[in-house]
């Protein structure tokens, strides 16, 4: 993540930039300076040897700190060592995706029926210190290579899904997982749970072997 800073400064410019994450530095930047190496010590050569006005990008790797809130923390010094810090400012680092969705349900259960409207709920995994839940990717996959694509239902804390529904007849299964506000998701932690719809009625017709003592007929579904 890039961190933009600046500084400034009316007496013999800025020397330093240092960006500190709760202590640690995690960005540093040497600015140009009319300076000579005197007897082992770095002396200015003209009376403003620094830049009076700086900025610069520090890069950090926020893999490098757990998921929650932080401290962040810009320095700057100047050619005669006078030193000066912003106030601290919090950030929230979140690097992980949620856990899998817990206790995923159809309304109506999981059987066969014949009306095309799905809907769905579950509970969220709790995030910690990590960002809240933002919404929930799903997808759906069926018969003959049917596959939706991966579809998103954004909402804080979004605990279901309302009339979903197939393109025919059959069995499909529908993925589901989440992402949070920091923009984690992982479709490795999908829950998979089917979806049955059948409107087809029985197809029946009369035997056309000889008669028996009993009419028969052919049933299936």
């Amino acid at each position: 993540q890039a961190v933009l800073v600046s500084a400034g400064d009316g007496g013999a410019g800025v020397r330093f930039g240092e960006t500190k994450l709760d202590g640690a530095r995690v960005g540093f930047t040497e600015y140009p300076c009319e300076k000579a190496l005197i007897e082992g010590e770095w002396r200015a050569t003209r009376m403003r040897p620094c830049l009076t006005t700086v900025s610069a990008t520090h890069p950090v790797n926020t893999q490098s700190f757990s998921d929650g809130p932080h401290s962040l923390v810009h320095c700057a010094t100047d050619f005669a060592a006078n030193h000066a810090c912003t106030p601290a400012r919090t950030v929230r680092i979140d690097n992980n995706p949620p856990a899998h969705p817990k206790a995923v349900a159809a309304a109506g259960g999981d059987g066969w029926r014949r009306v095309n409207d799905f809907d769905l709920a579950w509970e969220n995994p709790g995030q910690g210190a990590a960002s809240p839940i933002a919404g929930a990717p799903w997808r759906i996959v069926g018969p003959a290579g049917y596959d939706s694509g991966v579809r998103f239902a954004a909402g804080a804390d979004r605990r279901s899904l309302a009339n979903l529904s197939v393109p025919a007849a059959g069995r499909y299964s529908l993925q589901l997982w989440l992402r949070d506000e920091a923009g984690n998701e992982d479709p490795g932690t999908a829950v998979t749970i089917p979806l049955r719809f059948d409107d087809i009625r029985p197809e029946v017709r009369f035997s056309t072997e000889p008669a028996e003592a009993q009419v028969k007929a052919e049933v299936g579904d």
